[in-house]
């Protein structure tokens, strides 16, 4: 008795010295009651009170913790505490906290969407789902529990049963408009454009003062390429939100892709009004006065874009080719950037609107120097971007290998269903690390990505069986060697190309002038090559007199039996 009396005395000064702002008095008081007694939860809570007041929330936590497990009066507000710390960004605490409410409240379905929600913010969407379906099963119809189950299943790919969530949250509670809204999103994801714009209607409806569900249904038509739609929409936002620069920025590209230059510029300039170092619209300022024939405007807003955003490659070899400085190979970003940009329009811009037949083409040009006798065992089509070439040549083929940078390219390659497989890498890289040799190797524009070419050169030699073919298309260009040209791709000369033949040891049998593509209604000239591979011919065939026995050619060293027959090792043969 005396013992509870002591304790109860002990709390009231402990509290008065709380209520004076004497904290470290209090705490040397709430350390002696819980010495004789560790079990008074009223003494953990006031403990935990002054250590969240100095902003110690890991032993706040502790404290709190500790005076819920002891008296339930605690646990709802250790529930608005784990919320607090969410809203603060203190997500590892908040972890310990509701982790701390489960075992103390394991049937309260709102502990468990509680830090579901918590998971799914952390991308943690497995522990995210089964805790958000754990919620359903004790609480059937918690509408935000399907809601949100249905924002992760959307989150995961897996749309069939993300839409069943979401329609199940809006027949539990019809103003539930977050759910319409993810309704919208995976509906546009699928490319069903009318559903999304109903779904994005019904949210506009019960939240009418949410102008972002405005925006999505600019967005929308935006996808589904109705430019005209998408610009009624977005005026309409940008009348009701002067300062939203997104409204601005897609008003903006909606001129764009309808080739209304002036007012594109227009639009995004309202943007750098709100937002000056918005990097996008800088970029695409410098796109749109490049079309223009602006090219010093061009510059100048491509030089923001590398200011604001140091590491974009995209910009600085964009940059590099209206300034004129020359480029050994454009970056990977670059190539990965513009190729998934344009994936799901490339061949429809490149065959209807630019005439590009290339790898037909190639194709034919092959044919023709085989007399009609074409058949290849292993084929590498290298850059094979949406599989146009794969097309074109798995007649021929009994095996054909498509590499690209771009998963988006690939993603399209594989619908084709043309290639034994495909891989995502660089087309280098790839090879150093083949152990395959092939019989045909093609590239359909894809040097003019590829400034230098030895690199390039130097692996399919390597990979080549003898006298196998390697087949490709290059923009063409007067001189001695390659350069970027102002669109950003690269051009090379008969003169470089026949350099690198010497130096990697092919025969350039057949080079037939071509129009890659029409560009400003005129065609680009360019090159198509066929190269046969001289390793393992007689020495005489090869055409290498000048070269002694044992002399290296780049990495490679080239040596000669008595009979006169090449051979490639990777180490110097001595000559004695």
């Amino acid at each position: 008795m005396k013992s509870k009396q002591k304790t109860e005395h002990l709390f009231k000064a402990a509290i008065h010295c709380q209520e004076s702002g004497r904290y470290d008095e209090a705490q040397k008081i709430y350390q002696e009651i819980l010495q004789v007694n560790p079990e008074h939860s009223e003494t953990w809570f006031s403990l935990g009170l002054i250590r969240q007041e100095n902003n110690l929330i890991h032993e706040a936590v502790k404290a709190f913790c500790e005076a819920a497990r002891l008296n339930p009066q605690y646990h709802g507000f250790l529930f608005s505490f784990g919320l607090s710390l969410v809203s603060k960004k203190n997500i590892d605490e908040a972890i310990v906290v509701m982790n701390c409410l489960l075992k103390l409240q394991p049937e309260v379905a709102e502990v468990h969407y509680s830090l579901g929600l918590i998971y799914f913010h952390q991308q943690q969407l497995t522990f995210a789902e089964q805790l958000f379906k754990k919620a359903i099963e004790l609480k059937k119809e918690y509408a935000g529990a399907h809601k949100d189950l249905g924002r992760v299943l959307m989150e995961s790919k897996r749309f069939a049963e993300a839409l069943e969530s979401l329609k199940e949250a809006v027949s539990l509670d019809p103003q539930c408009h977050e759910a319409f809204r993810f309704m919208g999103d995976i509906n546009r994801e699928l490319g069903e454009y009318e559903k999304a714009v109903q779904a994005y209607r019904a949210e506009h409806a019960l939240a009418p003062d949410r102008i972002e569900c405005v925006l999505d249904i600019g967005l929308t038509y935006l996808r589904q390429q109705n430019y005209g739609k998408a610009v009624e929409v977005f005026k309409h936002v940008v009348n009701q939100a002067p300062n939203l620069t997104e409204a601005h920025y897609n008003l903006g590209l909606s001129y764009h892709k309808q080739k209304k230059y002036a007012l594109a510029v227009h639009a995004y300039t309202s943007v750098l009004e709100v937002d000056p170092d918005n990097a996008a619209a800088h970029n695409d300022l410098g796109m749109v006065y490049d079309l223009l024939g602006r090219p010093e405007e061009a510059i100048s807003h491509y030089k923001e874009v590398a200011r604001i955003e140091p590491d974009n490659r995209v910009a600085k070899h964009i940059l590099a080719a209206l300034t004129g400085e020359q480029l050994q190979n454009a970056h990977p970003d670059y190539v990965v950037s513009l190729f998934d940009q344009y994936s799901e329009l490339f061949e429809v811009e490149l065959v209807e609107k630019l005439k590009y037949t290339v790898p037909a083409k190639l194709m034919e040009t092959v044919s023709e120097h085989c007399n009609g006798m074409v058949q290849f065992d292993n084929v590498l089509d290298l850059g094979c971007g949406t599989g146009m070439c794969g097309q074109e040549f798995r007649p021929v083929s009994a095996k054909i290998t498509g590499v690209d940078l771009s998963s988006k390219m690939l993603a399209l390659a594989s619908r084709k269903k043309v290639y034994s497989s495909l891989v995502q890498q660089d087309i280098v890289s790839f090879l150093n690390k083949s152990n395959e040799l092939y019989d045909l190797f093609i590239a359909a524009d894809v040097f003019i990505y590829v400034g230098a070419l030895d690199a390039v050169f130097d692996a399919v030699g390597k990979n080549s069986l003898p006298q196998g073919y390697f087949t490709f298309s290059v923009e063409s260009c007067n001189g001695s060697s390659f350069w970027l040209s102002p669109s950003g791709r690269f051009m090379h000369s008969r003169n470089y190309i026949q350099k690198l033949a010497d130096t990697y040891l092919f025969e350039i049998e057949q080079c037939t002038p071509t129009g890659i593509r029409l560009e400003n209604k005129a065609w680009i000239p360019g090159d198509l090559y066929i190269l046969k591979s001289n390793c393992g011919l007689p020495f005489q065939e090869a055409h290498l007199a000048d070269f002694i026995v044992g002399n290296q050619f780049g990495r490679r060293y080239v040596s000669a039996d008595r009979g006169g027959k090449l051979s490639i090792s990777q180490a110097p043969i001595p000559i004695s």
